[in-house]
């Protein structure tokens, strides 16, 4: 309670400063004798309480505001870890115009600095694995809650600044450029709700105490009553006071945190703290949702009895996850020379020669499976192994296939990718089965690898069993069937039409291997057709659901 109360001094100090400078500039405007120009800029800011990078749903969040002509800045609160955003959100990619991104609020954590940073490395370092856990958790909270509540801070506040007037022309008289920016949204993501979705509620009460009120309802009269000399200020500061306010706050909820760390043996104690955070204090103006199941399980009081009420008071639209326009099917031939597959610049270093040889019929070689992972406890890439291994044993003895090989890609950055590259090792497949791991960097380097494939693999196992795997959207999207772990809502996104649900390593196995005969590639190419067909796009999805709540 200390550490919160704490927080509201620091942050409520840093406004006292900004009102002054926001108030010098209101009587410079009321002041002036020249002729007045406002222009008033409207700012959303998207914010990720981790790596941007890796949070594809909130980039594109980023790109359909910058597209959507309601705001003129766009600010991406953050950490960066060193991977590349979406190539939309590049510099070199023009936004729109009069569209500013705005990425200066991009935390670098591999720059450790000052005090917490030296116990940071220290809290690394202990050699109880728990109390490790504990004490960089407290590390990594102290520093989030700084930078991130500075920031927030920053891009929260309404600012005024006043450019150097233009000097007039023969017939013009001189003018006052005044420029008002306005926060009009906040779009976070939760998990992780702790501190972040907390830090952007407390940060607009303050926002709301210390800023909004104050002038609208004291600093801008006073102002008007005392250093007015004409209508045209009057008018001006009217305008000023009347688009002064906080932002809305939109959560978007991808899965619940308090169960990731259930399924990771946190501590029970941090869990149900944490799921109390989650529960009372995490919800937003508007809220979104991933999956329907998990739009229930916050609204209704027996919507879910794993997770309990969470009886949320502010409304809940499902925004589903679907693929940009970028993703599309592609040929193997136009994969190969993209991302230059079998040269010694591909990333990718083991590409089997049956996928590259240009003399033969590639779509007939073999099988191309594309898997996409973060590599976290929620996918189980061991029952792909045992799969494999099982396929390999059966693909020389049986005479029902009509593809011989089979070609597993994985992509994704995270812990576990290390443990599954030894386990692959340890399993001695044969040529006929190659395996590979790779982490693009580019999102159109990303689509054009699974728009090559000829079916997708999901492993995702959803910790609360209500978030859907966005890696099986991007599958969707390039136009791939998909083989898909079953569980509880996982039915929303993977049908019999779109694609398989298995619930073991025997089931996957099966259907592998039913995938590699005649029959079994009739089924696939019959279900990419009904994928192409009923696609729907991100930009069609978000300009429906999400564009009319924005106020």
């Amino acid at each position: 309670m200390l550490v919160e109360l704490g927080f509201v001094v620091v942050i409520a100090a840093f406004w006292g400063m900004m009102n002054l400078n926001f108030i010098a500039a209101l009587i410079n405007v009321a002041k002036t004798t020249q002729k007045i120009d406002l222009t008033i800029r409207h700012r959303a800011v998207v914010m990720v309480g981790g790596d941007f990078a890796r949070s594809p749903r909130m980039q594109y969040h980023a790109v359909s505001l910058v597209t959507s002509n309601l705001y003129h800045i766009i600010s991406l609160v953050g950490v960066d870890d060193g991977n590349k955003l979406c190539e939309a959100l590049q510099p070199h990619q023009a936004p729109r115009e009069g569209v500013v991104i705005e990425k200066r609020g991009l935390l670098r954590l591999g720059d450790r600095k000052g005090i917490l940073g030296a116990v940071m490395a220290i809290a690394e370092k202990c050699p109880v694995k728990p109390l490790r856990w504990v004490l960089v958790t407290i590390c990594r909270v102290a520093i989030f809650m700084g930078y991130f509540g500075l920031e927030l801070h920053r891009v929260m506040s309404s600012s005024l600044d006043i450019s150097k007037p233009v000097q007039a022309t023969t017939s013009k008289a001189p003018r006052l450029f005044v420029n008002l920016t306005i926060p009009q949204l906040v779009m976070c993501q939760t998990p992780p709700a702790v501190p972040f979705v907390v830090l952007v509620k407390v940060v607009r009460c303050v926002v709301l105490l210390f800023a909004v009120w104050p002038l609208r309802f004291a600093v801008v009269p006073l102002v008007n009553q005392f250093f007015v000399t004409n209508n045209e200020q009057s008018a001006t500061l009217a305008r000023i006071a009347s688009s002064i306010r906080s932002p809305q706050v939109i959560v978007d909820w991808h899965n619940f945190g308090f169960t990731l760390l259930q399924v990771d043996h946190r501590p029970h104690v941090i869990v149900a703290i944490y799921k109390f955070f989650e529960r009372y204090f995490c919800c937003g103006d508007v809220n979104l949702t991933v999956s329907r199941a998990m739009q229930r399980a916050l609204t209704t009081k027996n919507g879910n009895q794993r997770i309990g009420p969470f009886m949320l008071s502010t409304p809940v639209h499902v925004l589903y996850d679907t693929a940009p326009a970028f993703f599309s099917h592609v040929s193997r031939q136009k994969a190969i020379q993209q991302l230059r597959l079998g040269t010694t610049n591909s990333v990718i270093t083991n590409v089997p020669s049956w996928f590259i040889c240009p003399n033969s019929e590639l779509s007939k070689k073999g099988l191309l499976i594309v898997s996409s992972t973060s590599w976290g406890s929620d996918d189980d890439y061991g029952m792909v192994v045992g799969a494999l291994k099982r396929l390999d044993q059966h693909l020389s003895a049986d005479g029902r296939s009509v593809l011989k090989n089979v070609w597993l890609v994985v992509t994704g950055k995270g812990p576990t990718r290390q443990r599954f590259e030894d386990t692959v090792a340890a399993a001695q497949l044969s040529p006929a089965v190659t395996v590979s791991t790779v982490y693009f960097q580019s999102f159109l380097d990303y689509s054009t690898m699974l728009g090559a494939g000829d079916i997708g693999l999901s492993v995702h196992f959803s910790s609360s069993g209500l978030d859907l795997p966005m890696k099986c959207v991007d599958m969707l999207g390039a136009g791939l069937p998909v083989a898909a772990i079953a569980y509880e809502c996982i039915e929303e996104l993977v049908t019999e039409k779109s694609g398989w649900l298995f619930r073991d390593e025997l089931a996957l196995f099966d259907l592998l291997l039913s995938c590699l005969t005649e029959s079994g590639q009739e089924s696939v190419q019959k279900k990419a057709v009904y994928v192409a067909e009923h696609r729907e796009l991100w930009e069609e999805s978000w300009d429906r659901v999400v564009k009319p709540l924005l106020a």
